[in-house]
């Protein structure tokens, strides 16, 4: 990833309503799976750490990996258990989890089938896989570049790819509806600005658009397929017995 992207990520994954919406339904989605109390979470490309932090205060036991390290990721008895380094080489000596989040990980890693085959490895049978991933190749962008992306997804694709690492899919489908006009907006006129178009919006933008993808989550969460088009997919996994 970018250096200087790299740099502001603590804020944007903090502030955000793209992550802070994300990280609601995430954390509603493991609350609804039945895990039982304080379950073992493995956040694979956890970043700046803010989800697995948020996680490990409502009583999660939970490991974060990430490839590169944040001063503020935290220490004290309650904090996370942090490991930098390569998910895919860590992977066999990680153990397996109640939990695995993977939240717009897989588009970085060139090998997508040796991805979701750690990600099965490192799961208790019965366990909860969440994947979250940039949807459509049609919209890729200076963004997708600047993030060092391999690809983006369509359902059927993502689906594709975690049923070859033997996971049993159970619920698959879109979220953030509302932010594909803006998306082909900002990609038809990004030759056109000076800036990357990173950051966190205006205050009152931020706080509208969050009110809103607050609602639309919870709207996606109603149906057993989320939404039939965004620019995100996600798929919530099981290992089989």
């Amino acid at each position: 990833m970018d250096e200087c992207l790299l740099q502001q990520y603590p804020e944007i994954e903090r502030d955000h309503f793209w992550w802070v919406s994300r990280r609601e339904l995430v954390r509603r989605l493991i609350g609804e799976a039945g895990l039982g109390t304080g379950p073992s979470v493995l956040d694979v490309g956890c970043g700046s750490g803010v989800l697995a932090r948020e996680l490990s205060t409502a009583g999660a036991a939970v490991s974060a990996v990430d490839v590169a390290s944040h001063p503020d990721w935290g220490t004290g008895d309650r904090s996370p258990q942090f490991l930098e380094g390569d998910y895919l080489e860590l992977a066999e000596s990680l153990g397996t989890f109640d939990c695995l989040l993977a939240l717009d990980v897989m588009e970085h890693i060139e090998d997508e089938g040796a991805f979701a085959g750690s990600l099965r490895k490192n799961l208790r049978p019965g366990g909860l896989a969440i994947v979250t991933v940039p949807a459509y190749q049609w919209m890729w962008s200076g963004h997708d570049d600047i993030n060092q992306h391999f690809r983006r997804y369509t359902k059927r694709r993502l689906l594709t790819a975690l049923e070859g690492g033997d996971l049993e899919v159970t619920r698959c489908g879109y979220i953030f509806f509302g932010l594909i006009v803006p998306k082909i907006v900002s990609k038809g006129t990004e030759r056109l600005r000076d800036d990357d178009g990173v950051g966190v919006p205006s205050a009152p933008l931020n706080r509208g658009a969050l009110t809103y993808f607050r609602w639309e989550h919870r709207l996606a969460n109603r149906f057993r397929n989320f939404l039939p088009a965004g620019t995100s997919v996600i798929a919530v996994c099981r290992r089989r017995p």
